[in-house]
């Protein structure tokens, strides 16, 4: 396997837990609405009272899904954030070595999303792992 060949693998691979993540919050907004909702809140409105079936709605469905939105969306973002002012300067040293030495292959390293940082370190900072 070529070296290009292997960085586009490893591109894929990581873009696949990308995809997987999305998956796993759609998976979980779902589980919300149906297990929270339709089942808990309607479930004790025909067997218990109007007041436990307003609170199974607002735990059962509308936790669950803020907490989904919360792990899957808003933390990411908050370590996306993190990675960027973190090892933002890293890159521009990345930059100034030309990307030829040893320290340029840590782009792809700690910059481990690459669908979000392809712009940030991109397909180069991935190849030099190889070299």
């Amino acid at each position: 396997m070529s070296r290009d060949a292997a960085a586009l693998a490893l591109e894929a691979i990581l873009d696949r837990g990308e995809i997987g993540s999305t998956a796993w919050f759609y998976i979980g907004v779902l589980h919300g609405f149906f297990y929270g909702f339709l089942y808990r809140s309607l479930y004790v409105f025909l067997y218990g009272s109007l007041y436990g079936s307003l609170y199974e709605f607002l735990y059962g469905f509308l936790y669950r899904v803020f907490v989904w939105v919360f792990v899957l969306v808003l933390y990411r973002v908050f370590v996306w954030v993190f990675i960027l002012v973190l090892y933002g300067g890293f890159y521009r040293f990345c930059e100034m070595k030309k990307g030829r030495s040893k320290h340029a292959a840590y782009c792809g390293y700690f910059l481990c999303d690459a669908r979000m940082f392809r712009e940030v370190c991109g397909i180069h900072a991935l190849r030099q792992k190889f070299h």
